[in-house]
């Protein structure tokens, strides 16, 4: 077998073994499959990708869960390994454990999974909580009435109902919008149609976000769970500008080409988010071309004039052909050439 076969194989690999399906155009944060051996505790291990951390058990010091065979599936979701399940021994004793990741807060976030509560809510359970620098900042899923899988927020309170019972098998979509400060949530859509870049009407919304570096689990009778995934749209980023900042003597005659690291949205493309100025011309007016591709001119409607600082301005209103958005608005100038005099010529 040759070197290049085995870096194709072990690249497949890395694809693959995550098991869960990420849609086009996103990146995978995190994601757990649970793909331990039958009965494993959970409490140290590490298994999965993207985590900071190991499973911490919390909550009471002998709170255990335990993997058990076999996993969940869903039409249209591909899966992999075992579930999680509560570990107690009396239906209201609630268990808990903690598992830590890179901040994702930025953008747009999903965090997606498979649950089976087994139960009406009460007592503080059944939920996903979501922690930044160890503050409690929301969660999923219920804590008393209504018994519904819901939005809770910092106060694990107000729960805004998805109308789907807690108690039934179910796939949860939660969707964090950092840049338009809403959380939303699907509960068993057909993924068939299910579109992530623009998913349509959510089952809930709530009118904040909610940032996290931890998860907890908080379980108590039967409740289980499985393939947990956290993925994020992958942004637009801007590869190279020509002329490139702060070039001098740039020909009057010259167009601006500014290229990214993927597709941009042809209706994005136009000039409330490609700003050209003039230091003394103000608002340069021109033709904007190459929506779709990867790099998108401008051509003047007149040329520039000479010696003169034209300074580019990229809003964050770009965005890639997935609905990935410009996360920094970007900003370039350069500046053109000086008038040439031209030496008359006589002739006898």
């Amino acid at each position: 077998v040759s070197v290049k076969q085995t870096l194709f194989f072990l690249f497949l690999v890395s694809i693959f073994s995550f098991g869960q399906t990420i849609p086009s155009g996103f990146q995978l944060v995190a994601y757990e499959g649970f793909d331990y051996s039958n009965g494993t505790n959970i409490s140290n291990q590490g298994g999965g990708s993207g985590w900071s951390s190991n499973w911490v058990a919390n909550y009471y010091g002998n709170s255990s869960m335990y993997v058990y065979s076999s996993g969940y599936s869903y039409s249209g979701l591909t899966t992999n390994g075992n579930r999680l399940e509560w570990g107690g021994s009396g239906q209201y004793q609630p268990h808990s454990v903690k598992r830590s990741v890179t901040s994702p807060n930025s953008g747009i976030v999903y965090f997606q999974f498979i649950s089976d509560f087994r139960s009406t809510s009460g007592g503080g359970t059944d939920n996903i909580r979501f922690y930044k620098g160890g503050a409690l900042q929301g969660g999923v899923g219920g804590n008393g009435s209504p018994h519904t899988i819901n939005i809770l927020d910092s106060g694990l309170s107000n729960g805004i109902s998805s109308g789907s019972a807690i108690g039934d098998r179910s796939l949860v979509i939660m969707r964090i919008n950092y840049d338009l400060n809403t959380t939303e949530l699907w509960v068993n859509p057909n993924l068939s149609s299910f579109d992530y870049v623009n998913p349509g009407s959510a089952d809930a919304q709530a009118a904040y976000d909610i940032e996290f570096d931890q998860i907890e689990l908080v379980f108590r009778s039967g409740a289980t769970i499985d393939e947990i995934s956290v993925f994020k749209l992958i942004p637009l980023e801007l590869s190279s500008t020509a002329p490139i900042s702060n070039q001098n003597t740039v020909t009057l005659d010259t167009d601006i080409a500014v290229t990214f690291d993927s597709p941009v949205k042809t209706s994005t493309v136009n000039a409330s988010n490609i700003v050209i100025t003039g230091k003394n011309t103000g608002i340069i007016s021109g033709t904007f071309s190459g929506g779709g591709t990867t790099t998108v001119g401008f051509n003047p409607t007149n040329d520039f004039k000479p010696g003169e600082v034209i300074t580019v301005t990229l809003t964050s209103g770009l965005q890639n052909t997935s609905g990935g958005a410009l996360t920094v608005p970007q900003t370039f100038s350069f500046t053109t050439q000086n008038a040439t005099t031209v030496s008359p010529t006589f002739t006898a």
